[in-house]
């Protein structure tokens, strides 16, 4: 156990700090395409509709409805949906997957698409409608 007490140097550590690692988002392949994801920017609500501008030519736009099999994340239980159907409840919940074939598309603010979510609110008693342009994080 010669390691034990000492610094040892990290084999991949010359590589990141260079900047000549390699990373899953430097790779590229014919006819790959690209993601991200629209998430909630509230902690709990009711979807109520999903509207956007998207080009319908370059984008594909994939909800709930578009997941082969169950929706579903399998944790402990299967309680939690892959993409938000109709409820919110979490802040950054996966709603909607947004694909297209150039990834600069996906994040250059220029070309972002709009993307209005309307929600209900429900906090105690009291129900509201609000319009928001959700994170398109990845």
């Amino acid at each position: 156990m010669a390691a034990i007490g000492k610094k040892v140097p990290r084999k991949e550590g010359a590589a990141k700090v260079t900047g000549a690692a390699r990373y899953v988002d430097d790779l590229s392949f014919p006819g790959m395409l690209h993601g991200a994801t629209v998430r909630s920017t509230i902690p709990r609500g009711e979807i109520r509709s999903v509207r956007h501008d998207l080009d319908r030519e370059g984008f594909t736009v994939a909800d709930f409805r578009d997941i082969p099999g169950k929706n579903v994340v399998a944790l402990i239980e299967d309680d939690q949906p892959g993409l938000a159907e109709r409820e919110v409840r979490h802040a950054a919940e996966p709603i909607l997957l947004l694909v297209n074939e150039e990834k600069e598309k996906l994040a250059a603010p220029k070309v972002e698409p709009r993307m209005v979510i309307a929600w209900i609110i429900r906090r105690r008693t009291r129900s509201w409608i609000t319009s928001i342009e959700p994170n398109m994080g990845s």
